[in-house]
């Protein structure tokens, strides 16, 4: 980040109304919300403890094994951290939270290790339900505030004026609509964008500020965005639990198989003889009317008792003929409903929008739509080995760590 951008960025903001103001072109908030949409950091709960806290100091210097706290370099901090080899623990964590804190969430003028930093990493179990958005945009005021009008240099976390700047700006560029906005901008794109903002005479502002339909299509962008990843979560889940459900129906239904022994030359005998008898007794069935009159005269008991076993041995074949027809019923309409069922309507929302005049490019298909686009359209065209991180990397403590080791 270039000093001209930053003393630019600096005479804009505004700290009495949090806005960066930019004369015939528009303003920009500077608060949390913002933050949330450029670090997607938390953005609800209790306020950050950034105080000096005695039993805090003293368990980091236990932890780290360090002689004084306040004297901890940040570039010793930051080259314990890489000794840790990449270490996914707790004490690596809080490291790394500290170095971010001190070095870009909030950093000051001084090189060290910010010890007020190390109450808020203490208890991990409490991170999430602390507002770091509202840490970041308070910050940032009350750098200005104590600055008063001479803007020289600024304790703050500077590099969100510039990607809040930039994302803020209708540069015409085709870039990616992942939710988290940092993780859109490459260093090649910030140098492209930057270069097109500059006028003639090199001063900055050439560029046009998004108008309201251009902010409502981003925030519809992303909100599709985050909406197709927790359904296609959801989704996962629900077809991991159907096929689950059939492989335990299958299991019990195979687990006492019924086994069949080869037939012999006495079974084909004991079948002909089996055929023979029931000949004879279709034979017999179809008598004159005086032997069946007879017969029911004689032995009315025992008719009545082969009736009434007929009559249990239909029901029990009806009743399992009934239990197979519903089950492959039920089958089928759970393969119906699968095949009908789309998971993402929230597009019904961008055409709607659409015909009201917005204008929906490439760059503003959600993510999850872009993947058809190919990889490299979906990453807004820039090639993997020009995007400047690794996919998941996190630019806070990267860009941080840069800026503070430069000083």
């Amino acid at each position: 980040m270039s000093d001209k951008m930053t003393k630019y960025l600096m005479s804009c903001y505004h700290a009495d109304c949090c806005e960066m103001v930019f004369p015939e072109r528009g303003k920009i908030a500077v608060d949390a919300n913002s933050v949330k949409r450029i670090w997607d950091l938390p953005n609800r709960g209790q306020p950050v403890p950034y105080v000096v806290d005695h039993d805090a100091n003293h368990t980091i210097v236990e932890m780290y094994g360090l002689e004084n706290a306040k004297l901890a370099q940040l570039s010793t901090w930051v080259n314990m951290i890489k000794d840790m080899n990449g270490t996914a623990d707790d004490n690596f964590f809080r490291a790394w939270l500290i170095a971010a804190i001190s070095g870009f969430l909030r950093p000051s003028t001084s090189t060290k290790v910010s010890p007020k930093s190390f109450l808020a990493v203490l208890d991990l179990t409490k991170l999430p339900d602390l507002d770091f958005c509202q840490f970041v945009a308070d910050s940032i005021q009350h750098a200005f505030l104590d600055l008063g009008d001479k803007k020289n240099s600024v304790s703050c976390c500077v590099f969100h004026l510039l990607m809040l700047y930039l994302d803020s700006l209708d540069h015409g560029e085709r870039i990616s609509g992942c939710g988290m906005r940092v993780q859109a901008w490459t260093p090649a794109l910030i140098k492209k964008v930057i270069k097109k903002d500059t006028k003639e005479d090199g001063q900055f502002g050439k560029l046009p500020l998004k108008d309201k339909k251009r902010k409502i299509a981003d925030l519809v962008s992303s909100f599709c965005t985050d909406i197709s990843k927790h359904i296609s979560m959801k989704m996962s889940a629900f077809v991991q639990g159907i096929a689950k459900i059939y492989e335990e129906s299958d299991g019990a239904s195979s687990s006492n198989p019924t086994r069949k022994r080869p037939r012999t030359d006495d079974d084909e005998s004991e079948f002909e003889d089996g055929e023979d008898s029931v000949e004879e007794d279709e034979e017999g069935a179809t008598g004159d009317d005086d032997n069946l009159t007879s017969s029911d005269e004689s032995g009315s008991d025992g008719d009545g008792a082969s009736k009434d076993f007929l009559s249990f041995e239909e029901n029990v074949q009806k009743k399992a003929f009934d239990e197979v027809a519903a089950s492959e019923l039920k089958r089928d309409d759970e393969k119906k409903w699968l095949a009908e069922y789309e998971p993402v309507g929230f597009f019904d929302v961008l055409d709607t929008l659409s015909d009201e005049g917005m204008d929906f490019g490439d760059h503003h298909l959600p993510a999850a739509a872009a993947v058809d686009r190919g990889a490299e359209e979906a990453s807004g065209g820039v090639p993997e080995e020009e995007r400047g991180a690794a996919p998941g990397s996190s630019p806070i403590l990267r860009t941080g760590i840069e800026t503070r080791c430069k000083l």
